[in-house]
This record gives structure tokens, C-alpha cells and sequence, in this order.
């Protein structure tokens, strides 16, 4: 939809471990992840399946929809794959270099700032929490994550890394 709304302009798509994300998901839903906000034909759901999906394979089949989005336009050269754990050293290269933005010394000062808080939360420090979400990963989010996540993950970190 992005694309087809402003075709050229530079994107990024920031992608994490996906039981990392299921457990981030579980522990406060993002808009795009509860049913009706989106329409569900937009990931090749109906809304009758969905009214019989858990909650959790409803988010694993949203953030896959997402995902095969993003291969399918990463071959452009506006698009630029990201992986989580790039964060936030790739901001003032990769990043940078893709939307063509040089820093002053101040703009680094703010950014290295910034990279210390909460996106979420931006009153709260910022803390790695992988092994939190990690541990706090039920059974079935575990095997949504293997069905229908890691692939694709697989396939984001192969076209990020060139191969």
C-alpha cells in the first residue's frame, strides 16, 4: 500500500526474532494485530477463519502477511531490511546512508539520547528484554513461530546479508 501510495520514496522494514515479537504482541497488541482493525483479506484471511483463530495465530498470520510484504518489495532499491539487533548502530550508517542524511554533532547528541529509552516508553530506559520475551513464549506461540515466522525470517536475514 506504501509503495503503490508513494512509489520511489525510501522505506525501511525492522524485523526482529519472531517469538521476540509474538511475546511483545501478547504482552500489549498492536493496532494491526487485533481482529477488525484490519481487514483481514489484506493478509489472505477471511473473516470467518478469523473468528476461529486463537489470538496468538491471528497475530503470528498478520505478522507473516507483514513479512511476505516486505520480501516481495526488498528487491527495490528504496527498500532496506533491517534486523532488530542492528538497532541502533545501523541508524547513523545504513540507515542514514539510505535516506541519504548526514548528522550534525548535536543531531548525534539527540540520537544517542534517544537510543537509550524505550521506544515504547520513552519515560523509561531502554532494556534488552530477548530473554524475557524469550521465556514468557507459550507452546503455541513457540509453534506458530516455527510454522509460519521462521521462514520467513530466514528468508528477511538471507536477503539483508546478500546471499
Amino acid at each position: 500500500l506504501i509503495e503503490r501510495a508513494f512509489p520511489g520514496v525510501p522505506w525501511i522494514f525492522i524485523y526482529r526474532e519472531p517469538v521476540e515479537v509474538m511475546a511483545s504482541h501478547r504482552r500489549r497488541k498492536g493496532g494491526q494485530v487485533i481482529p477488525g482493525v484490519l481487514q483481514p483479506e489484506i493478509f489472505g484471511m477471511k473473516l470467518a477463519k478469523v473468528s476461529q483463530m486463537s489470538p496468538d495465530e491471528y497475530c503470528a498470520r498478520v505478522l507473516a502477511g507483514f513479512c511476505e510484504a516486505a520480501l516481495s518489495y526488498s528487491d527495490r532499491e528504496n527498500g532496506l531490511l533491517i534486523n532488530y539487533r542492528q538497532l541502533p548502530e545501523a541508524v547513523l550508517d545504513e540507515i542514514a546512508t539510505h535516506f541519504k542524511q548526514t548528522f550534525s554533532e548535536s543531531d548525534l547528541a539527540r540520537l544517542g539520547s534517544a537510543g537509550q529509552l524505550d521506544a515504547k516508553n520513552p519515560f523509561m530506559p531502554f532494556e534488552d528484554d530477548s530473554v524475557k520475551k524469550q521465556s514468557e513464549a507459550t507452546q503455541e506461540m513457540r509453534q506458530l513461530t516455527t510454522q509460519l515466522l521462521e521462514p520467513l525470517y530466514a528468508q528477511l536475514e538471507a536477503k539483508r546479508q546478500g546471499r
